[in-house]
């Protein structure tokens, strides 16, 4: 290859005529006469690789997710959450972190933590502007917790999952879709 700065990237177009843009190839600097980039802190770099090897070992799915619920109950709710947000798009992709399940397109729209008693659901809504359903939901933004959103739903049945389900849909339509 010859020495140039060559950018790759990807994009997607939504229905809302948002873009989202992805860089998939980053360019490789070499300045006037050769000289390459300053040199990287050595700590540093090995952190980072650290962490690649991490992430790329570190897999997870549902199913683990589904064994910290306490009651088949509450992993056939969990099961139909699933279910419900994965039908909304057939671009939603389902990301299976160490401590909760992600759903997402071009960034999380919905995540789910599962737990012995609960399901907790924390989705992409303003809670300043968006009031949650009455007495399963808070506003988490001053919190911290896993996953990503700021309006938290605890849902303990199926009757605070259908009251959940309307805001389910719109977060997802606030991301993007």
């Amino acid at each position: 290859m010859m020495p140039t700065n060559i950018e790759l990237w990807t994009y997607r177009l939504y229905q809302n005529d948002c873009f989202y843009f992805e860089q998939v190839l980053q360019p490789s600097y070499a300045g006037p006469g050769g000289e390459s980039e300053p040199q990287k802190n050595p700590v540093m770099v090995a952190a980072g690789k650290k962490a690649a090897i991490t992430k790329a070992t570190g897999t997870y799915d549902f199913e683990e997710h589904l064994d910290y619920a306490g009651s088949a109950e509450l992993k056939e709710l969990a099961t139909a959450i699933q279910d419900f947000i994965l039908k909304l798009d057939p671009k939603i992709e389902e990301a299976p972190k160490k401590n909760y399940v992600a759903y997402r397109t071009s960034q999380n729209i919905v995540c789910m933590e599962i737990m012995k008693q609960k399901i907790v659901l924390f989705l992409k809504l303003n809670p300043k502007l968006v009031t949650g359903p009455p007495g399963i939901s808070r506003d988490v933004s001053e919190l911290g917790h896993y996953g990503t959103g700021d309006l938290e739903i605890t849902i303990h049945s199926a009757a605070d999952f259908e009251l959940a389900k309307p805001f389910i849909v719109q977060a997802y339509q606030a991301v993007g879709a």
